[in-house]
């Protein structure tokens, strides 16, 4: 298939998995099932959007994030219009992942035109039992962004 039909079929996809974020719930979790899944799958919501992440849009969590580096992030999904990522929210303790799915459950209230997307890293059945995000929140398969659809969301945004 050439690259048109590649990247339709690639958005068609993630329309499909992305759909709620458009309907009632505009929050969403997405699974990644490898460390090299996490990056392809924040940049597909993102080329779903037909847009390039911002700075201020997106979150990689590290052990020692701090909530209030999460909370802002949610903070602007409130108050800005555009698409938000928590990615790697595996890597958050506990009581910050409890926080987070409180929020993702009603607490955030998002702007007319926001939409909030969750990636955890889950490797196995293991891993995602011990995630309190994915045993309390529906979540989806994460679809990665191939290496040529990210050549052409770059040309498509350029």
């Amino acid at each position: 298939p050439d690259l048109g039909s590649l990247a339709s079929m690639h958005h068609l996809e993630m329309e499909v998995a992305l759909q709620n974020l458009k309907d009632t719930e505009r929050s969403r979790v997405l699974v990644a099932k490898s460390k090299m899944e996490v990056l392809p799958i924040v940049l597909a919501v993102y080329s779903s959007a037909q847009c390039l992440p911002k700075a201020h849009e997106v979150l990689f969590c590290r052990p020692d994030t701090p909530w209030s580096q999460v909370d802002a992030l949610l903070a602007r999904a409130e108050l800005i219009d555009g698409v938000f990522c928590v990615a790697n929210v595996e890597r958050l303790n506990y009581q910050k992942q409890q926080q987070l799915v409180q929020k993702l459950s009603g607490g955030v209230k998002l702007g007319a035109k926001s939409s909030l997307v969750a990636v955890v890293l889950a490797e196995n059945d293991a891993a995602a039992a011990q995630s309190h995000v994915l045993r309390e929140m529906p979540s989806l398969q994460g679809q990665p962004l191939s290496e040529r659809g990210v050549q052409l969301m770059l040309s498509r945004m350029s």
